[in-house]
């Protein structure tokens, strides 16, 4: 998603917003106030397909940084989607008459110091799995964005 940008590419406004190959335009600044965590393509919720989701989210890590230096920012997918508590829906029915919360997903997580890039540095997502995810996710699709504003360089 931020390697390779809208320009010279087959890329859609869906996939990517990033204009350059995960660089920050020149005379421009990105503030990040919130990374979202989106995810699509589960065709399947069978409890084993969700199992191996949450096996997932829990065993993979993203790292926020630019290009050549120290993470800004490290957290596994379970954090960043807002999830504490990872377990199936569908309880066993030695669980069925406990009153169990629901997981309440979100998706965003917030920065409490917003995350500025300056102009010409090269932003990184590192998404790295852990543990190989199960072949039961193929065509899941993870998204990570960066949300907050572009905005132009006061000079």
């Amino acid at each position: 998603m931020f390697t390779q940008g809208l320009a010279g590419s087959s890329k859609t406004l869906y996939q990517t917003n990033m204009k350059n190959n995960g660089v920050i335009p020149t005379g421009e600044r990105m503030t990040v106030h919130r990374i979202k965590l989106l995810i699509a393509g589960i065709a399947d919720v069978a409890s084993t397909v969700w199992a191996n989701l949450c096996a997932t989210l829990k065993q993979t890590t993203v790292e926020i940084k630019i290009a050549g230096s120290d993470s800004i920012l490290t957290v596994t997918m379970q954090e960043l989607l807002g999830e504490s508590l990872l377990f199936p829906t569908t309880l066993v029915a030695t669980f069925a008459a406990q009153t169990i919360p629901t997981p309440q997903f979100h998706g965003i997580f917030p920065l409490n110091r917003p995350i500025i890039f300056a102009e010409q540095e090269s932003v990184e997502a590192l998404v790295t799995h852990h543990v190989a995810p199960n072949a039961a996710l193929n065509g899941v699709l993870i998204q990570v964005s960066l949300n907050g504003i572009l905005e132009r360089k006061l000079s």
